[in-house]
């Protein structure tokens, strides 16, 4: 595809912001709308992605370039039941359909202390000094997270202060729907974990039957010095469905951050992570899961940066992948010249369980600093039938050790997630929904 098309879907969202800034953002201060105002002037100038730039080389957008979407102007009902399932806990919990706060939907936000949840405001749309965003994607911009600042209408800012431990997890609930026309939502957090604080942020972005809808989440987290901010982000999206998410991360000294993602369903999904440690003795551990099939597709592209000595980072991703999905991996290391004593380790392997499924996998290190320890390695396969056998041996059948050998496979990503009713409610819909394809039952776990 060349950038006609996504040059014309540009500038279809180009001339949306344009009719929103007449209406639904009139009432903003000047100052919001002066930053709504660069910001679409940048993505203007950059535009959507297209397989002509390396970074996109094996996503096509084109289904999502021919879609007109549009943006819905108040929160449309849903019922409880649809989303009941995905609730954690009784704690704080913000819930948004096609990017708008539903209230009836939410658990109150101020019940727990030590933390501030609130809505994202005009006033947040303004850049600030220590802008997140900026330095995490300071050496590979994110576009989309221009058109994001320009059109969100939605999201959450959560504030721990310093010292405070967060015991249950805060947990944003992204719901995608349409009925008639394809709907864009483009929900924003801000996370910023205070001095020697600890929090755990759970977003779940979900997707109900309907029209096409796409999603493009920006989730911006600063761990300051001390701090432990751990993050789950999942992509379960109906078909049809665009997911087009950004993961900025910035650490602070001897602050620690983890974030996982995992994906299930959609046309096409992408998670762009944009890490930078900047205080020394920062620790940084990156996961992605994706378990898909059909013609599904998902890529995970990232770019982690060690800008400060002594800093640590973990990036394991995984692709479970049948019929004919796919899945893409571009993840690079970058080491800066005063870096030293560097540890860095990137690791993607891939699954495959049909002869149409395909990966890609392009792991990199670009290292300036001559004191590291860094590593890169990916691994593409199938199932081993000598396992299987192994297991059908001692009476277990074929595709109840099918089924094990993936939830093995899934397991060193999912076990990672240590908020226990989010991970089990992952297994169970991901093996579950596995083991009825193969019309076998799901062994206990």
């Amino acid at each position: 595809m060349g950038d006609g098309e996504s040059h014309a879907a540009t500038q279809r969202l180009v001339d949306l912001y344009a009719d929103l800034r007449a209406s639904a953002f009139a009432d903003e201060s000047a100052v919001a709308r002066s930053a709504r105002d660069a910001a679409i002037e940048r993505f203007a100038k950059t535009g959507f992605p297209h397989r002509r730039q390396e970074a996109w080389k094996y996503t096509n957008l084109a289904p999502m370039y021919r879609t007109a979407f549009s943006m819905d102007s108040s929160a449309r009902e849903i019922a409880r039941d649809l989303i009941e399932p995905y609730f954690l806990n009784d704690g704080v919990r913000l819930v948004f359909v096609n990017g708008l706060f539903s209230e009836s939907l939410s658990q109150p936000t101020t019940t727990t202390q030590g933390v501030s949840v609130t809505l994202m405001g005009s006033s947040t749309t303004d850049d600030d000094e220590s802008d997140t965003l900026e330095r995490s994607a300071e050496r590979d911009p994110l576009p989309l997270a221009f058109l994001n600042r320009a059109l969100g209408a939605g999201g959450a800012v959560i504030s721990v202060a310093p010292g405070a431990q967060i015991v249950d997890a805060i947990q944003l609930i992204f719901v995608a729907t349409a009925d008639a026309g394809a709907v864009v939502s483009l929900p924003r957090v801000k996370v910023d974990g205070g001095e020697n604080s600890s929090v755990a942020v759970v977003e779940n972005h979900l997707g109900l039957a309907g029209a096409p809808t796409l999603a493009i989440p920006v989730t911006e987290i600063r761990a300051r010095p001390g701090a432990h901010v751990d993050h789950v982000r999942t992509a379960e999206l109906a078909a049809g469905a665009f997911h087009l998410g950004a993961i900025a991360i910035v650490q602070e000294q001897n602050s620690r951050a983890e974030s996982c993602v995992v994906t299930t369903g959609g046309e096409i999904a992408r998670h762009d992570y944009r890490v930078s440690l900047d205080g020394a003795d920062a620790d940084c551990n990156v996961r992605g899961l994706a378990m898909l099939d059909g013609s599904s597709h998902v890529d995970h592209h990232l770019f982690v940066r060690h800008a400060a000595p002594n800093c640590r980072s973990r990036e394991f991703f995984k692709n479970v992948l049948d019929d004919s999905s796919r899945g893409v991996f571009c993840g690079r290391i970058y080491v800066d010249q005063d870096a030293q004593k560097t540890d860095g380790v990137q690791t993607n392997a891939a699954l495959l369980l049909s002869d149409n499924a395909k990966t890609e996998s392009r792991p990199q290190l670009e290292i300036y600093a001559d004191d590291v320890k860094c590593t890169h390695g990916a691994t593409i396969g199938q199932l081993d039938e000598n396992a299987i056998f192994y297991l059908q041996a001692r009476g277990v059948t074929e595709g109840v050790a099918r089924t094990m050998l993936i939830q093995g496979f899934a397991g060193e990503i999912l076990d990672e997630i240590r908020i226990e009713g989010l991970r089990d409610r992952l297994k169970d819909h991901a093996f579950a929904a596995m083991a009825q394809k193969r019309q076998t039952l799901q062994p206990a776990v």
